[in-house]
Formats: structure tokens, sequence, C-alpha cells
């Protein structure tokens, strides 16, 4: 046709599904279900030929499998699987009141324990007391013409660690365990930056320094709270004293915020208010500096000419951390473990092995959980005349004795049951043969004949 299209219909050979079951087409031949509606490619050897899926055939997921990010897809487009790591983590974690398993803020499990024993060698320096809790065991020696602290281990005779004060009228304000040191050389990672604050009432006088943690990044600010007591006398601020990384800064006045500014260029905010004797806030600290790996001890020194400096004792070989392929980490004053599916902290503190998410809770599983929380296997069965039993073990047994009855019994009657027995099931019908049965037992007739024959 001259200035139009000319379109023909082609129909492929066609049928229902249950006629392409009966049909095995030529290789490379292509049929149409039409109960499925789709095309079927025939190979000439598969009866009813293998079947094309349709494009809007359905691939569904589940509460943790993901389809394209959704509960199901389509064969139109591309399929990618995800697995919802947050949810199969809080499925995985058992809601029981003793679990000490649980799932931490990054949502994997996280197993944390209150009561968790220390693991004490004979060549730690950290010891068990008479009274079974853990002492150091440690002794300090002071020699006042060179101003050295010094403290010895638990031989008597190690000096583990030495400060020196800063002069012979120093007051120690306050001392502290930390972890990790302010340094310039310091590593820019996520820790505890100790902030030291004193605080002067109207009458003149310093109370006790009050140490800060507070948990942040280099160049980024974090916040903690704090709380103090005035010395006997007191009834309102009239300054603020701020200590870091050993620089010393007041704030007079006595206003909240009392803001500061240190020598690197570390900015601390101190928010307070007074209830009687108490003195109480937050500080927003942005440090400067990094952290320098280790446990330190702490000291805040007072002086005669009123300055006030803070000193870092490296003790972190007094501390055992056992982090190194045991799964065991400690933050602050939490001992975390990273345990495997299915084990826990008991309410002691001791680890045990849940298998409410290990065996199956199939009907005919022979695996279950018994009431004790271990294994138990149902191996033998009660029913009647089973000769498989229970052993004072608990095992399954089988003896001799338990066998010998009832194998004589299916062995007598087998051969002692007259016509039916095994013996006369075995011999042949064909006429003429001289073996016969005889009371359900084999016997051989031979007839001779007589004298006449």
């Amino acid at each position: 046709m001259k200035g139009a299209e000319l379109w023909h219909a082609i129909q492929q050979f066609r049928g229902t599904t249950a006629q392409h079951a009966a049909y095995t087409g030529k290789i490379g031949e292509l049929t149409v279900d039409t109960d499925k509606k789709v095309v079927v490619v025939q190979d000439g050897v598969t009866a009813g030929g293998v079947p094309m899926a349709r494009e809007d055939r359905k691939i569904k997921g589940d509460t943790h499998l993901k389809v394209n990010s959704g509960t199901e897809g389509t064969l139109a487009g591309d399929l990618t699987l995800t697995v919802n790591m947050d949810s199969l983590a809080t499925d995985l974690v058992s809601t029981d009141a003793n679990n000490g398993l649980s799932v931490g803020n990054d949502n994997k499990l996280f197993a944390k324990s209150p009561d968790a024993s220390l693991i004490i060698r004979p060549s730690d320096k950290i010891l068990h007391d008479a009274d079974g809790k853990v002492a150091a065991d440690l002794s300090m020696t002071y020699h006042p013409y060179s101003g050295e602290l010094k403290i010895i281990g638990h031989d008597g005779v190690t000096e583990v660690a030495t400060v020196t004060v800063p002069s012979s009228t120093s007051v120690l304000k306050g001392v502290e365990l930390v972890h990790g040191k302010p340094d310039a050389a310091g590593e820019a990672v996520k820790g505890d930056y100790h902030l030291s604050l004193m605080f002067r009432d109207q009458a003149g006088n310093w109370a006790q320094a009050v140490g800060v943690p507070i948990k942040t990044t280099k160049g980024t600010a974090g916040t903690a709270t704090f709380s103090t007591e005035m010395l006997t006398g007191g009834i309102s601020v009239a300054a603020v004293r701020a200590v870091f990384n050993g620089d010393d800064k007041t704030v007079e006045g006595g206003s909240s915020p009392a803001r500061v500014t240190f020598a690197d260029n570390s900015t601390a905010s101190v928010t307070f208010n007074v209830s009687g004797t108490t003195i109480s806030g937050n500080v927003s600290f942005t440090p400067q500096v990094g952290l320098k790996a280790g446990t330190y001890l702490h000291f805040i020194w007072a002086l005669s000419d009123n300055r006030v400096v803070d000193t870092y004792v490296d003790v972190t070989e007094l501390i055992d951390v056992y982090t190194a392929g045991q799964g065991i980490k400690i933050d602050g004053h939490t001992i975390s473990a990273k345990l495997g599916t299915g084990i826990k902290f008991d309410e002691s503190g001791n680890i045990v092995v849940d298998f409410t998410n290990t065996v199956s809770t199939d009907t005919n599983n022979a695996l279950k959980a018994g009431a004790d929380g271990k294994l138990s296997v149902k191996v033998v069965s009660a029913n009647a005349g089973n000769v498989i039993k229970t052993g004072t073990d608990q095992g399954a047994l089988l003896t001799e004795n338990d066998l010998k009855t009832p194998v004589k019994n299916i062995v007598n009657d087998m051969v002692g049951s007259a016509e039916g027995s095994l013996g006369c099931s075995m011999i042949s019908a064909t006429v003429g043969n001289q073996i016969q049965c005889d009371n359900g037992k084999l016997m051989v007739y031979s007839d001779y004949g007589t004298m006449d024959d």
C-alpha cells in the first residue's frame, strides 16, 4: 500500500498451561502460554518448554531483607537486595530482663557487663586485698628537697611513676585518673578532655578543684555537667578559674557564664548557679589540641603566689586493658564485650549461651533448648516395645540381653509356625519335589518303591 504502512498479525502456536505440559516443541520454537500470558521457549527436550518471566513478576522481601529499599519489587528494572542491619540487630536481642546483650548506638550488638571480674595474674601490679576487692597495693614517698613524689609498686622497690611538686608551699587541690593527655602533637581523636574548675567565694577562699571530663574531638565543641561545694562560709561566687593543659585562666566578677580562651586557643564557656553551698552547671569546651594516648594521674596544685598548675603522671603500665583479640573494651567506667549471637551475660556477670536464636522451633525438631538453657536432644522413643532405652549416663543403651528374647521370638516364629514358616516358604511346589514341609521344618522324602518294582 503506497503511502501507508501494512501491518500483519502474526499468531504464535499457543495453548493453555495444561496443553503445554503435554507438549515438547522443537529447538528454538516459541509458543505462548495463554494462561500465564508468557512466551515459552522450546528446546526439543523439556516437556512444556521453558516459560519466560513477566516483568510484573513480584520479588518480595521482609523486615530484614529489602528489595530496592522496599518490601517488594518487580522484574521491570534492575533489582538490589540489601539487609536492614538495624532491624536484624534488634530482632537478635532477647528482651529478657537479665540479658546483658543490647543494641548499641551504631545499631550493632553490644554486651554491657555491670559486674565484670578482673583477671589477676602474678605479674600484675593490681592485686586482691583481704576483702577480695581490687587494690593497687602502691606506696608513696616524698623527698622535700627535690620536691619529688614517687609512687612505688607493690614490690616496695619499683618506681612506677614520679611527680614533682611545684613548690614546698603547694597545696594539692585535686587529683583524678584520666585516659588521654592533652598535647599539641596529640591525635585528633574523640576522647575525654579534662578541664579543671575552681570557684572563689566572696571571702576570697578557693574551693577544691573539680575535674570535668568532656568527650569531644579537637576543634569540636563538647559539653558536660559538674557539681562542687564551696568552703565553709561561702555563699556566692566571686571568680571562676579554669585550668587546661598547664594553662591557668581566672575570670573575675562571678557572673555566669564565664568565658575563657587558653593560650593554645582552646575555649570554654562555664555556666553555673549557686544553691546553698552547692555550685552546679555545665561547660561547653572546644579543644584546639589533640590527645596523647595513655592513662594518667592528673594532679592540680594551688601555689602560694595564687597560681594554679596541673601535672600529669603516666601510669599506663599500672592499667591492664585486655583488648587485643578478646573483644573486650573499657570506656570510662563501662566494660563492654563483643560476643557472638546467642551469648550473653547472666545476672552474676557470667557468660552463658542462649539457644533461643540457635535452635529451630519447628515441632518435629529433635534438637531443643532444655529448661536449664542447655541443648536437649530426644533420641530414645518412649513407644511401647522399643528395645533401645536410656542408660545411667543418659545415653542410648542397647545390650545383648535386650536383643536376645526379641530375636529368639522372631526366629522361632519364622521356623516353627507350621505351614507358614520360613522353611516351608522355601520349598518349591514343583511336582515330584522330594523336599517337603513337616510341622514348619524341612524334610527330604525318598520313596525307593517295593521289591516288586
